[in-house]
C-alpha cells in the first residue's frame, strides 16, 4: 500500500497523489543582461536551504555562440557558510547548443536544512548567458543568496573551497518537491 503524498495544489485546496510533485521555480527570470564569458569559468548560484528538500532538476539559460555545440558540466555543491568548505554531491554532463535552459532532469538530489548550496556550470569561453543585480529570490526550500563567477581552466574538484557569493543572479530554474 502507498501512502499518499499530500500537499497545497495552488493556495486552497490539498491533494493527494502517490508520489511527491515537484514544481518549478526560477531565479532571475527576468533578467535582461546577456553577456558572453572571455575566459573559462566556474559559474553558479548560493542557495540557503532552510527546509529539507529534493532536487529533481536545474537548468541555466545558456548559448553557445560558436557554431555546433558543447558538453558543459553542471553541479550540485553542500556547505556550512556562505563561504568555505564545500563538497560536491551532485556532477553530470550536458550538452549546450542554441540559445535556451540546459542541465539535469530527472535526479533526486537532496537538501538539508542550514546548509548552503552552489548550483553551478563549468563554463567554456565564449558561452553567453543571462544576469541580473538581484540575489534575494526565494524558493520552497529556502532562498539565492548571490552568484559564484570564477575564473578556472580547470572544473572545481569534489572538494573545493569558496569565496562566497557576489551580487548577481543568473537566470535559471530549479525543480524541487519538500521532503
Amino acid at each position: 500500500m502507498i501512502t499518499p503524498y499530500c500537499g497545497k495544489d495552488g493556495t486552497t485546496s490539498a491533494k493527494c497523489y502517490g508520489t511527491p510533485q515537484p514544481s518549478q521555480e526560477y531565479i532571475a527570470s527576468e533578467a535582461t543582461n546577456f553577456f558572453t564569458t572571455t575566459s573559462t569559468t566556474f559559474r553558479g548560484v548560493y542557495i540557503s536551504a532552510d527546509k529539507k528538500g529534493v532536487i529533481t532538476g536545474f537548468k541555466f539559460h545558456l548559448q553557445q555562440p560558436s557554431s555546433g555545440s558543447i558538453s558543459v558540466p553542471f553541479v550540485i555543491y553542500e556547505g556550512s557558510s556562505t563561504s568555505g568548505d564545500y563538497t560536491r554531491i551532485y556532477r553530470s554532463t550536458h550538452t549546450v547548443g542554441a540559445n535556451g535552459y540546459y542541465g539535469p532532469t530527472g535526479i533526486s538530489v537532496n537538501i538539508s536544512s542550514g546548509k548552503y548550496y552552489i548550483f553551478g556550470f563549468h563554463a567554456q569561453t565564449g558561452m553567453g548567458l543571462y544576469n541580473i543585480t538581484k540575489t534575494d529570490y526565494y524558493l520552497k526550500f529556502g532562498q539565492s543568496v548571490g552568484n559564484e563567477n570564477m575564473g578556472t581552466e580547470i572544473e572545481p574538484v569534489a572538494a573545493y573551497t569558496f569565496d562566497g557569493p557576489s551580487t548577481f543572479s543568473y537566470r535559471m530554474w530549479i525543480e524541487s518537491y519538500l521532503n
